[in-house]
């Protein structure tokens, strides 16, 4: 137990002695939990728990196919007004902020869409880059660092 405490009073000296590697650490170790945990979350409440709704299996979507036959959502308006018009229906229940705060943030982007190729290819890249940039400063400064020295200073 006593090698236990050695260590961990040595491990701590040397996080003070490395401010920039401290930070660094705490950062990648941040982001990892960080990134989990949104991940368990989606997960959770997507795939593993049921839907949040009395009878799940009543639910249906609503989608406008194009005469080329392809399908997407329904604009606020077209939701509006079958809402206002269903009588097939018990409700019909939207996401109306949703709508308005996607065109809103798209205004933002230019012409950037999340199915563009651009997109697909350059996001795993940046992420990758921040990756292994997070990785390889503090392994490189390691690098340099004599092991038997290192343990001599102490």
């Amino acid at each position: 137990m006593g090698d236990f405490y050695g260590d961990l009073k040595y491990s701590l000296r040397m996080l003070i002695a490395n401010p920039a590697f401290t930070i660094t650490a705490i950062a990648a170790l941040a982001l990892g939990i960080g990134a989990n945990t949104a991940i368990f979350t989606v997960v959770n409440t997507v795939l593993l728990k049921p839907l949040n709704y009395p009878e799940p299996d009543r639910l249906v979507q609503f989608l406008n196919i194009d005469p080329d036959g392809s399908s997407h959502f329904a604009s606020p308006t077209n939701f509006l007004n079958w809402k206002d018009q269903t009588s097939v229906f018990q409700d019909v229940a939207g996401i109306i902020a949703g709508f308005g705060l996607t065109r809103f943030l798209a205004s933002f982007l230019y012409g950037v869409h999340s199915w563009d190729p651009l997109v697909f290819v350059t996001v795993p890249i940046i992420l990758s880059a921040v990756a292994l940039l997070a990785v390889w400063l503090p392994a490189s400064r390691a690098a340099r660092l004599e092991p038997l020295q290192a343990l001599r200073s102490e």
